[in-house]
């Protein structure tokens, strides 16, 4: 359902193609009530009503809000489904589809009597010829439409979504839920693909309530993935719904049932004989060996969205390494274990080694036994049927942007193991002096369009050392680029080894001393990096006349690490609540090792960057 706007496009066109029809049809008999969402035509650069006055691309509707449609949303009848059960989109630059939480859910017979009601209200406000009383009118009646009743989210199973693309091209969108109030955490976000073909997609609840609040009101938004303009689709069903045996089994086949934990996946760990290819290396040798389809394909997506892969096969570990250089996909993983004991072992050595959490695996296996001996002793691994492979990209898990340093995190960590060797020279007491000798140092840049979308993949990565858990969206970082009030930095860092890339963010107010967001990678804790970061805040806070460094601290599931960072350099605790608190710092109280990593300030460069 669309938000009713006066003196507009209140006219249902033409019905649809009959296989269209017919689908959206079939589409009601999966479904047993939904959350009827209002949608709506915004901007993800918006800044209203202060942006009308200065965008060049401000376009009035009718009721004063901007055009981000060509033609706005077209209504297309389908019998039986109602007068606007289908809506023809023509993007603009920068538009967006957006709705709102909280609403509860309705029968599939109430929605559409409800879907006629918009219909005939929207009719009534295009034909009043006094506009302040049609905007009025329309305001009124979104008001009412949004908000009926209280919030049930959790009744759901998930969010539904059918459309396709009306202009010959594959179209991607990312489906996003976050909470209204900017304070709250939490951020969900997937991607949705159309094609000149009708799709539909289903995200499980489970999947979204992971990384959510559901009790919370909450943001809804479509948004067309790269430049907008042009864009042509039609959506069917967008909504939350509830299913029908026949939506269960068309949605939730057990082999994919949602995960217990909305996440990202961080690291893949594959089984080899009959899983990456057909046949059993002991048995039939590496001649004998073919490698599954699409498999190289797949493990270079998932290298170039920065997932790190390795192996766990009961296999002869020389065997096992020369039938991976056969295949020319050796380097793709990191410490591989073939051993001829229980996999859960092998997994629990991948972790030591790289450093990880195992609750961020995912275990790919075909053998039941398997799944379930590495379920057994790996809790919070994820495991997945190696017959299932070709659907592993469309998992959530890895529903992940591919940016430079993503493409770059294999060849990272291979870093991070020359250091430990080069570390293992300097013996148990040489830890500090084996700092210096790598000669780290941090780079500050501010934020700008040129890290952006590092920074945005920064934020949806990074756990134990998130300050206040936050999940940036893209048109957050956007803002927080015009806002006078606070400063973003962006933190880099590199050492004699090579480059780490951009491994931190502080979002700041330095005439108060205030940090409001800060997040850094685990690659470069207990580096001293923090302690060189944190020092150069502390002396910029004090030229700006602050009298101490305030950081926000907001508890989460994982987030514990990153208070421990701040106490271990000096900071005393202010608690406000079992969730949330401060943490002093005195700007007088020197820091610990803070001089063994250099800090170059390369702001104003960053400033000029394009």
């Amino acid at each position: 359902m669309r938000e009713i706007i006066p003196l507009e496009h209140g006219r249902t066109q033409a019905r649809l193609a009959s296989g269209v029809e017919l689908a959206m049809r079939e589409t009601q008999d999966f479904i047993t009530s939904r959350s009827q969402l209002l949608w709506g035509e915004h901007c993800s650069e918006c800044s209203a009503p202060a942006c009308y006055a200065a965008c060049d691309f401000y376009t009035p509707r009718a009721d004063g809000h901007c055009r981000r449609f060509e033609g706005g949303m077209v209504a297309h009848d389908v019998a039986g489904l109602g007068p606007a059960a289908a809506l023809e989109i023509r993007f603009r630059r920068w538009g967006k589809l957006e709705a709102k939480g909280p609403a509860k859910p309705v029968s599939k017979d109430t929605a559409r009597r409800r879907e006629k009601a918009a219909a005939a209200l929207e009719t009534l406000a295009g034909d009043w010829s006094l506009t302040p009383l049609a905007r009025r009118f329309a305001w009124v009646m979104n008001r009412v439409l949004r908000g009926r009743g209280a919030d049930r989210a959790r009744q759901f199973e998930g969010v539904l979504i059918e459309g396709m693309s009306l202009d010959g091209a594959v179209r991607n969108f990312t489906l996003s839920l976050s909470p209204l109030d900017k304070r709250a955490v939490g951020l969900f976000q997937t991607h949705i693909q159309l094609t000149p073909d009708w799709s539909r997609h289903f995200i499980p609840l489970g999947d979204i309530a992971g990384s959510l609040d559901l009790d919370l009101p909450r943001l809804i938004s479509l948004e067309p993935v790269g430049e907008a303009a042009g864009i042509h689709v039609l959506f069917g069903f967008c909504d939350l719904v509830t299913l029908s045996p026949a939506g269960r089994a068309a949605f939730m086949p057990k082999a994919l049932a949602p995960s217990s934990a909305a996440k990202r996946a961080k690291v893949v760990v594959w089984d080899l004989d009959h899983t990456l290819w057909d046949g059993t290396l002991a048995e039939d040798g590496i001649e004998g060996l073919t490698l599954k389809p699409k498999v190289r394909e797949l493990i270079a997506e998932l290298d170039a969205r920065g997932v790190l892969q390795s192996v766990a096969s009961k296999n002869d570990p020389g065997e096992a390494e020369a039938a991976l250089r056969h295949f020319e996909l050796d380097s793709y993983f990191l410490t591989p274990q073939a051993s001829w004991g229980p996999k859960s072992q092998a997994l629990h050595t991948i972790a030591n080694h790289l450093n990880l959490g195992l609750d961020s695996f995912v275990f790919v296996d075909d053998q039941a036994f398997e799944r379930e001996e590495v379920a057994a002793g790996c809790p919070g691994v994820v495991t997945r049927d190696a017959l299932l492979i070709d659907q592993l990209l469309a998992d959530p898990l890895f529903d992940l942007p591919v940016t430079p340093e993503s493409r770059k995190r294999r060849a990272l960590y291979r870093l991070e193991a020359d250091r430990a060797v080069a570390a293992a020279t300097f013996g148990g007491d040489g830890y500090e002096a084996f700092l210096r000798d790598c000669r780290l140092q941090i780079t500050l840049e501010r934020l700008s369009e040129a890290n952006l979308e590092r920074i945005f993949e920064l934020s949806q990565r990074t756990n134990q050392l998130n300050i206040a858990a936050t999940r940036f969206l893209r048109e957050d970082l956007v803002q927080l680029m015009r806002d006078q009030t606070r400063e973003v930095l962006a933190v880099r860092c590199q050492d004699r080894f090579g480059d780490y890339g951009l491994i931190g963010t502080v979002v700041w107010a330095p005439e108060r001393g205030e940090i409001n967001d800060f997040f850094m990678s685990c690659r470069v804790q207990r580096k001293k990096v923090e302690a060189a970061l944190t020092a150069w805040l502390a002396q910029e806070a004090r030229a700006k006349g602050a009298k101490r460094l305030s950081v926000r601290w907001r508890k989460a599931a994982r987030n514990g690490a990153a208070a421990e960072l701040f106490l271990a350099l000096g900071f005393h605790w202010r608690k406000e609540s079992d969730v949330a608190g401060f943490l002093l710092h005195d700007l007088a109280a020197p820091i610990d090792g803070a001089e063994i990593v250099a800090v170059q300030d390369a702001r104003e460069l960053s400033r000029a960057a394009p």
